[in-house]
């Protein structure tokens, strides 16, 4: 009788543990859903993002930049389309002018924000980049979010010292409004607002 138990139970369980970790593996970098920013950048607005998008699958995607949505995007299967914020019109798909956040120094910049969407799911990376300075970022679909993160940082430096030194710089996206953020500095903030902990 007990030996039944056991065994009815005992594979009650181990299905409710294989559905769990099933579903826990269930988050990749694909979605339906994507928030990011367009980060201050030493060269400032001369700098170029390029967003690119990819898909397994034939697809339509929409780019909205700071509340305004550009064309409809064809994303052909196992092909990737790229598109480019920019300062100069001849070279780049839409202004970059409105959603870089140069010369914010501590606060929230709202309409700044890049938001892609897409019929099936995509993957979404970015790429600043001007002369010899670049950088890229693989952008996580808002299903991927969590709510807990460390971010980690160079020490603020400069090659040259004194008054140019550089600053670590955290950029924060959320996708629905009255969302409230807690921040915990390990260093002091650049404008001095918020001590470290």
């Amino acid at each position: 009788m007990q030996f039944s138990l056991i065994r009815k139970y005992g594979l009650t369980l181990a299905w409710v543990f294989i559905d769990l970790v099933a579903l826990g593996q269930n988050v990749s970098n694909r979605g339906k859903e994507f928030w990011f920013s367009y980060p201050e950048h030493v060269n400032g607005v001369q700098s170029v993002m390029g967003i690119y998008i990819s898909s397994d699958r034939n697809t339509t995607a929409t780019l909205n930049v700071g509340g305004t949505s550009l064309p409809a995007i064809s994303v052909p299967a196992n092909g990737v389309v790229r598109r480019f914020l920019g300062s100069v019109p001849t070279t780049s798909d839409f202004t970059n002018t409105g959603v870089h956040l140069g010369n914010l120094a501590d606060g929230i910049a709202p309409q700044k924000g890049i938001k892609v969407t897409s019929l099936d799911s995509v993957v979404v990376f970015a790429h600043i980049i001007y002369q010899a300075r670049s950088g890229a970022s693989l952008i996580i679909p808002t299903r991927a979010w969590g709510r807990e993160y460390i971010v980690p940082s160079f020490g603020n430096f400069s090659a040259s010292g004194g008054a140019n030194a550089g600053f670590g710089q955290l950029n924060v996206m959320v996708s629905r409004p009255g969302t409230t953020v807690r921040v915990t500095p390990v260093q002091p903030f650049r404008s001095s607002t918020r001590p470290s902990l």
